[in-house]
């Protein structure tokens, strides 16, 4: 390319390239082959304001939340991206933050690893407590991996705005009611423990799921529209012919369920 844009700009002038500068023209145009791609990123990623020494190439995204929400997301996501561009395409991941997640991608996390993090409001319990301080610590183990002064970067999701003051590169507070508007503290710990667990697993959650749902519609709706990578991010290749059961209930699970009414 270097040696083409010499070539033009004396052919406009009506004069050769010089002989001394086809060496040199040489040397420059394979420079910006083997690290034109990477100035690229770092001009792009400059404009955007987004950290410059994250890793190029394809990113990996890891959800962290309850079961049933990282399973459903990590699906959601891969349709979102993928009919993508391979350079701006998503290898998606999902895990359990108060259980597994840590040993599974505690020692992956490279400069630009992407962390979702659902956390459910401890506020509401003892042990809604003790989970939402798991994932947190969970989040501050993967930031606290760095390389180049350049770690994973980690979003949190939760209804209990203290989840804004841990670190992250960014935190997503949902609305809710003071606890203590719903719950006395005087309540037995027992009735509290019970009806924490009922919210986070009835409600939270799925208030998680929606606002998880939007936020990434967003992001893939962003991707989409960038110039010469535009892809239509409404669709996928996933096209079920016959009805199936509901992500993530097993065909198993529902077989047990309905044995001892068959019984019956």
């Amino acid at each position: 390319m270097v040696q083409t844009l010499f070539r033009a700009m004396f052919g406009v002038a009506n004069l050769p390239v010089p002989t001394l500068l086809l060496p040199l023209l040489t040397v420059a145009d394979i420079l910006l082959y083997i690290f034109g791609p990477w100035l690229w990123s770092l001009g792009l990623r400059s404009v955007q304001k987004r950290p410059l020494l994250a890793r190029t190439g394809k990113r990996s995204l890891v959800i962290g939340d309850v079961p049933w929400v990282h399973q459903l997301l990590k699906v959601y996501v891969s349709k979102l991206f993928s009919l993508s561009y391979g350079i701006a395409s998503l290898d998606v991941h999902g895990a359990n933050p108060q259980d597994h997640m840590l040993h599974h991608f505690g020692h992956r996390v490279v400069r630009g690893t992407l962390i979702f993090l659902g956390v459910p409001d401890g506020r509401r319990s003892p042990t809604q407590k003790e989970n939402e301080s798991a994932i947190i610590m969970t989040g501050k183990q993967a930031t606290g991996v760095r390389n180049l002064d350049t770690g994973a970067e980690i979003i949190a999701l939760g209804h209990n705005s203290a989840i804004a003051h841990q670190g992250f590169q960014d935190a997503i507070i949902l609305s809710s009611v003071s606890p203590v508007l719903i719950e006395s503290n005087d309540s037995p710990l027992e009735r509290q423990i019970t009806l924490g667990q009922f919210r986070e697993a009835r409600f939270d959650s799925f208030e998680r799921l929606l606002a998880s749902y939007v936020f990434f519609w967003a992001l893939a709706k962003q991707v989409a529209s960038f110039p010469l990578l535009r892809y239509q991010h409404w669709k996928s290749q996933s096209r079920t012919r016959i009805m199936t059961t509901a992500a993530p209930v097993s065909r198993a699970t529902l077989n047990l369920s309905k044995r001892p009414m068959e019984r019956k």
